[in-house]
């Protein structure tokens, strides 16, 4: 059988984040020797450097670069091309089943290749007015006539190409849903049939990582790592530090991620006046990225993993948090306590911040509750395994 793998998901900014993370556990964790693989990738670099693979048999096929990014209006010749991608390169090698991890770079609609696409978080669908604001209302915040026509038209081609990206679902064969969270989304959402719906868990990172190291940071401190998009509600975070250390605590908070480098880089506004404005600045550290043995540090050494986060479509620090020994305090939404697993993590209503700091103040203060806390998370984390996904990834592919 030829399995074809779309990989330029590692090519196209999603490298070092969430999608990024998924392509490149699966990739390493996959032990086949029976199938043939074919990579499909852009030319101008090689996602597959550094990799672990497992393969025996692979071939990659690349193509010409596309434009992803719409900066300015010449741009949009290349993002449709993404959109209207026909795969005619690899075509000739008529695989048997074709997968992507990225479902904005489409899949191929070919009657004899089984299409297999991943559906993650589904955010867009849940809360619009916010990641797909209508061309008018984004443009409305600029006053030039110039820049108003710009955002107007990224506002429009991206809410265009989130459209066509849902219908790499439907024209799917099969879809894999990270969470049941996510193929509840789909079939409410979207309309997609059950049957053609597979929930496959996440997991987190190689457990090599978790070897025992002195702290990178001195003291107490709270954590978080991700993304900074304005569901992720890390101004609560910063909030909460704020009244800990109020209530006397001597509490940092440690900050990693892509966007979590310097103040001024910051995208969200909410997060930057949050930082800037508090009066435990000088405690809040910016690590930007970080790799995967900084943050098993980071994790292990830490006071509390905090999850404010308003809506997740698997939320992986979750259980990455628990494999590590950290206990995890987290807003009760979506997918959180499906993931999360039953009093394995301090579960906080939603932008209730007296109770996220009600919860961190008793893992400080109440040690049996911290462990029991840390001991059924390690105890939940053991239920997600990369071997577990691709061997069910695998029975898929096997599937008439």
């Amino acid at each position: 059988m030829k399995i074809a793998i779309d990989i330029r998901a590692l090519q196209i900014g999603h490298e070092n984040r969430g999608i990024g993370s998924v392509v490149k556990s699966v990739l390493e964790n996959i032990k086949d020797t029976e199938n043939d693989y074919i990579f499909y990738k852009y030319s101008n670099s090689d996602p597959l450097r550094g990799l672990s693979l497992k393969l025996e048999r692979y071939s990659v096929v690349d193509i010409k670069p596309l434009k992803h990014i719409v900066k300015k209006p010449s741009d949009m010749l290349g993002a449709f091309a993404i959109i209207c991608h026909k795969f005619n390169a690899l075509r000739p090698f008529k695989p048997d089943v074709f997968i992507q991890f990225d479902p904005q770079l489409m899949v191929p609609r070919w009657r004899k290749t089984k299409t297999i696409c991943y559906a993650y978080d589904l955010i867009p669908l849940k809360m619009p007015s916010t990641y797909l604001p209508r061309p008018g209302m984004a443009a409305s915040v600029y006053e030039s006539t110039k820049a108003k026509t710009k955002v107007y038209i990224r506002s429009w081609f991206y809410r265009y190409k989130y459209k066509m990206s849902l219908k790499s679902f439907k024209r799917a064969n099969s879809v894999l849903a990270v969470s049941e969270f996510t193929r509840q989304v789909l079939i409410s959402g979207l309309r997609i049939k059950p049957a053609k719906i597979t929930v496959n868990h996440l997991a987190p990172m190689s457990s090599q990582s978790y070897g025992v190291k002195k702290p990178l940071v001195d003291g107490n401190y709270l954590y978080y790592i991700g993304g900074t998009d304005s569901r992720k509600h890390i101004e609560d975070t910063v909030f909460a530090l704020n009244l800990v250390n109020g209530l006397g605590y001597d509490m940092k908070l440690v900050l990693s991620g892509n966007e979590l480098n310097k103040l001024q880089d910051i995208p969200d506004a909410s997060l930057r006046g949050a930082i800037k404005n508090s009066p435990y600045q000088d405690k809040i550290i910016l690590t930007g990225y970080a790799n995967n043995a900084n943050v098993a540090n980071y994790y292990q050494h830490a006071t509390a993993f905090l999850f404010m986060t308003y809506q997740e479509g698997f939320g992986l620090p979750i259980i990455e948090a628990q494999a590590a020994g950290c206990p995890v305090v987290t807003y009760n939404n979506s997918s959180v306590s499906e993931v999360s697993g039953e009093n394995a993590a301090a579960l906080v209503e939603t932008g209730n911040i007296d109770e996220v700091v009600a919860r961190i103040i008793e893992l400080v203060e109440d040690t049996p509750y911290r462990k029991k806390l840390v001991e059924n998370g390690r105890r939940n984390s053991k239920r997600f395994s990369w071997d577990k996904h691709v061997s069910n990834l695998l029975n898929i592919i096997r599937q008439k």
